[in-house]
């Protein structure tokens, strides 16, 4: 299997060109660091990988914040149409990898709620993902990304007051 590129900055470089504006930083500093802020709490168990269906269903749970499965099918109604009884199969698969609990109701059909916030499932599949497809090394994943073509300037600009602010917060401690 062949190796992706590598995305390193050569000569430990402080600065990283995008063709949208130029972003400058000490990676080699900075990564680690917020590599380690995407982990998930301790607390916290790894659940299953939601599919690309199970993450759209999931998103409009999160939205509604607690739902019947009849007002997902509602909401789902206006991104596309899909059989009702599809859509209940992938809640109930949601249910089962943990990333919803029944909710007690007087009402006829279950009632749904989240049980991990959007935040974690993002930090928990964005984590999944840089171990592999850039085996743990975020500095490749974040190399890639402004690279490309995918951030304003203004995007690199918020990025870089980001980094700012972790390596004021690295130097002085807790």
């Amino acid at each position: 299997m062949e190796r992706p590129p590598q995305f390193r900055l050569p000569g430990g470089q402080r600065t990283a060109r995008s063709r949208t504006g130029l972003v400058q930083t000490d990676v080699n500093e900075v990564l680690p660091g917020a590599m380690a802020s995407l982990r998930l709490g301790s607390d916290l168990t790894q659940l299953a990988p939601l599919s690309p269906l199970e993450l759209e269903i999931m998103d409009l749970v999160w939205d509604l914040e607690e739902c019947t499965s009849a007002e997902v099918i509602s909401a789902y109604a206006r991104i596309r149409r899909l059989a009702d009884t599809t859509i209940r199969t992938v809640l109930t698969n949601i249910r089962k990898k943990g990333y919803l609990e029944l909710v007690p109701s007087i009402d006829r059909g279950h009632r749904f709620r989240p049980t991990r916030s959007r935040e974690q499932v993002t930090r928990q599949t964005l984590y999944e993902l840089v171990a592999r497809l850039f085996k743990g090394r975020a500095r490749e994943a974040i190399m890639l990304l402004l690279s490309d073509d995918l951030m304003t300037a203004r995007d690199l600009e918020e990025i870089r007051r980001i980094v700012e602010g972790h390596q004021i917060a690295v130097k002085t401690g807790p």
